[in-house]
């Protein structure tokens, strides 16, 4: 990818990325303070709004452009 070219969020890989962390839908939306609508719409494909996304990705040990960006692979160039 070239350094200058603005990366996009990938909205199907962001859904996976959630979908991968949110095993208990119920458990998880409680231990954020997020209502368990909101999360089905996350796991569903709607991206989290920042703020919400800030909190998915500290409560996951994880950077935030872990769930949003697709990393390329090691050795190649996407």
């Amino acid at each position: 990818m070239s350094p200058n070219r603005p990366i996009g969020i990938d909205a199907a890989y962001c859904t996976g990325q959630l979908q991968d962390v949110i095993a208990d839908p119920k458990a998880f939306s409680e231990e954020l303070g997020l209502s368990l609508s909101a999360v089905y719409n996350y796991l569903n494909g709607r991206i989290p709004t920042l703020d919400v996304m800030f909190r998915i990705a500290q409560f996951c040990d994880r950077p935030i452009e872990s769930f949003l960006v697709r990393q390329p692979r090691d050795g190649g160039t996407g």
